[in-house]
């Protein structure tokens, strides 16, 4: 209303006539889960973020879509909710334990949970990765100092960043300048909490 240049980074918004920029977090989580069928795994469960939010549901889909394309069975005792924090992460994988077949591998949709899910493990008695696998989202500063080190999807946070910049002064300089939505390429990053299964 006020004609205030605008740019919204890292949220997903449906305004056409905003310049939104924001990670391909679908294409991601696929790739996540990949690595995983890839490395053996079958029987792999999601944590899932906030219900609601785009972030959750697009990092669904990517785990979703990996396990259609691989023609493994979609279980929905595997899907459990989440709220983005570490003990949402422990509560959702003590839930996966207590299944009568608990998963080998678990897709967490943020490191926050996939902390929380390794703890669980932990608990348990049981070992990361050697009896359950884990893979996290967004490459927070922890997540190579714990251990095992988590393997998870890097959010290109910088690049975002330079890039809602540069369109921010093309805005301001050229009014007329075209909104866009720009999706930019996660990348995955290979550490310990995945164990490759004998096949």
């Amino acid at each position: 209303e006020k004609n205030i240049p605008l740019v919204v980074l890292n949220r997903d918004i449906d305004d056409r006539t905003i310049t939104n920029i924001l990670s391909n977090d679908k294409e991601g989580s696929q790739e996540a889960v990949e690595y995983f069928i890839q490395s053996g795994h079958q029987d792999i469960a999601i944590i899932e973020g906030i219900e609601g939010f785009k972030s959750s549901q697009q990092r669904k889909e990517g785990y979703l879509s990996a396990l259609i394309q691989h023609h493994i069975p979609i279980k929905h005792e595997y899907s459990v909710k989440g709220q983005y924090d570490m003990e949402s992460g422990f509560q959702a994988m003590e839930r996966l334990l207590a299944l009568p077949n608990p998963p080998t591998a678990v897709f967490c949709s943020n490191d926050d949970m996939a902390i929380g899910a390794m703890n669980a493990i932990f608990a348990k008695g049981l070992r990361v990765p050697d009896d359950i696998s884990v893979i996290g989202f967004d490459d927070i500063g922890f997540s190579q100092y714990i251990t095992p080190r988590l393997s998870t999807v890097k959010r290109p946070v910088e690049k975002i960043s330079v890039l809602g910049a540069q369109k921010l002064l093309s805005l301001i300089s050229k009014p007329e300048t075209k909104a866009e939505k720009i999706l930019e390429n996660t990348e995955f990053m290979v550490r310990d909490s995945v164990r490759r299964l004998t096949t």
